[in-house]
């Protein structure tokens, strides 16, 4: 057998946490817009300061799955996963709304690297389960 590449290694946890975040994120905002709907005097400031939430948390539980995947390295795949997130975050922003980046931007961009880096760095000290039966 030949041994896995590390940077090949990164990338596919990275991509993994990276689309498992993506996933919960959505769902998340599935779930958001059914309490907005049956809400219907919901203050658009909080809508925004919930939607950084649900973004940050979807950065943490994805760079957490990424770096249970790599199993080391858990600023950096934190990091870098939430940066993916971003990424796909940011560009179906710009695809589908015509307004300009604005200071919005800027601070979701920093809530979720920290987001991530915070879910790589408990993931990583996490210990590793002992099995009851082996």
């Amino acid at each position: 057998m030949y041994r896995e590449n590390s940077v090949i290694k990164l990338l596919k946890a990275t991509a993994i946490g990276a689309a498992a975040g993506i996933f919960i994120c959505s769902i998340i905002l599935i779930l958001m817009s059914f309490v907005f709907l049956k809400t219907e005097h919901l203050p658009t400031s909080a809508a925004y300061i919930l939607l950084q939430i649900a973004g940050a948390f979807s950065a943490f539980a994805g760079s957490y799955i990424a770096v249970r995947i790599y199993k080391e390295k858990g600023l950096i795949v934190g990091v870098l996963t939430a940066l993916m997130i971003f990424v796909v975050i940011f560009v179906t922003g710009l695809i589908t709304c015509t307004e300009n980046i604005s200071v919005m931007s800027v601070t979701k961009l920093v809530a979720l690297l920290c987001a991530g880096a915070l879910g790589g760095i408990i993931s990583v000290n996490k210990k590793k389960r002992i099995g009851r039966y082996k």
